[in-house]
């Protein structure tokens, strides 16, 4: 499946899914409230130069949130 999506270079920590404290250094905002786990692949496209690498297109999925946005209306966030 495909989603619009923001990907925002963000580092912070977060409780991954072993249940330990990981790092995070980029978030990617769905604008869908569409159920990710951890053992889900995301890939990215981007256009950014040198970001070809497997690693840079297809990170692991750290950690999963879903936040309220609107009225009604959820996103789902994903920590890489």
């Amino acid at each position: 499946m495909t989603y619009q999506c923001a990907v925002i270079g963000d580092m912070k920590q977060v409780l991954g899914a072993s249940g330990q404290q990981v790092v995070s250094k980029q978030t990617v905002v769905l604008m869908s409230n569409v159920a990710v786990n951890p053992n889900d692949r995301v890939t990215l496209s981007t256009q950014d130069v040198d970001s070809t690498q497997d690693a840079a297109l297809k990170p692991p999925i750290l950690a999963v949130g879903r936040y309220p946005f609107t009225r009604g209306m959820f996103v789902t966030q994903l920590f890489l």
